[in-house]
């Protein structure tokens, strides 16, 4: 099933797909191995790589640096849903590994 949604994430969408997923992989790889490759953008990195640790210290400062990136708020909420599922399914997984 998450295989599923992850595909709907990285499908059609007012974001570029290839943006999205290496969202999705930086992500994945901050939660398994705590690095990951810098994006184009300091601030879309900053944001990801908040979201990806503390996605609770998100506060508006850090979406009007993404708007002055020219992105939208349907843009910046679709990166922020690929962000925040990737977290969610890459911590599921570590944790179902540890179970068998």
């Amino acid at each position: 099933m998450l295989e599923k949604i992850t595909l709907n994430l990285l499908g059609k969408g007012k974001s570029k797909v290839e943006l999205r997923k290496k969202i999705f992989d930086k992500v994945k790889n901050i939660v398994n191995t705590d690095s990951s490759e810098e994006l184009a953008s300091k601030e879309l990195n900053n944001y990801v790589e908040k979201i990806a640790r503390n996605a609770y210290k998100v506060v508006d400062k850090d979406i009007e640096s993404l708007k002055s990136l020219d992105l939208t708020e349907d843009e910046i909420f679709e990166l922020t849903v690929v962000a925040a599922f990737s977290a969610g399914e890459s911590r599921v997984k570590v944790a179902t590994s540890l179970l068998d």
